[in-house]
């Protein structure tokens, strides 16, 4: 039996659809338009009893901005989840980040907001308070702004939203000068005891 070849003309334009086409069709990028680049995930890791997560070797000219999105972040034991930026695949630990955070909590009996700032400190917290309860989870953001840039100190926005211990809810947001000029590869999550038992971690590039 011979097979008939189907051209442009043969087909009725707007009547292909989506289940038209197998999953494995591979169509290049480039075939398409009007998709959107300027928002893009680079790497997503699942945490799993990790004693940190890290974003290394991402960064690049194609990017101005990045972002981190972390979501359902459970930990072994009552800790806090801290972040370090990276240089060469490596964790600074030297006393260069200054930062500013304002504090609000929430349980059945209280409530409070409060300042937190700390200077020339070997990491920054980025959670609240520390949380491990059945129900706590972590919820929250960075974004890294120009960590190719040689001309000033780096900068990470942060925020964060969590449960403590199943009876307090907790809302972090603050901002963190690292005091180096030098390029950042990437940066480093783990927590002040314990690991991260489970949850993700997705890195974005923005233009």
């Amino acid at each position: 039996m011979a097979l008939t070849k189907i051209q442009s003309l043969g087909i009725t334009d707007g009547t292909i659809v989506n289940a038209d086409i197998n999953a494995s069709a591979a169509i290049d990028s480039t075939k398409l338009t009007g998709l959107s680049s300027d928002y893009v995930l680079l790497a997503s890791t699942d945490a799993s009893a990790s004693s940190s997560v890290s974003f290394d070797g991402y960064f690049s000219a194609t990017y101005k901005n990045y972002k981190v999105i972390f979501t359902t972040i459970k930990k072994s034991t009552s800790s806090l989840l801290y972040l370090r930026v990276r240089k060469s695949n490596a964790d600074q630990t030297s006393a260069d980040y200054r930062y500013a955070h304002l504090r609000a909590y929430r349980s059945s009996g209280a409530d409070g907001s409060d300042v937190q700032t700390g200077w020339n400190t070997t990491f920054v917290g980025i959670e609240h308070t520390s949380a491990n309860g059945t129900n706590a989870r972590t919820n929250g953001f960075i974004d890294i702004f120009d960590p190719l840039n040689t001309d000033g100190w780096k900068s990470i926005l942060h925020n964060s939203f969590n449960m403590q211990n199943d009876d307090q809810i907790n809302f972090l947001s603050g901002g963190t000068f690292f005091a180096q000029t030098g390029a950042l590869s990437g940066v480093t999550f783990y927590p002040s005891s314990g690991n991260i038992t489970s949850g993700n971690f997705k890195l974005y590039g923005i233009k």
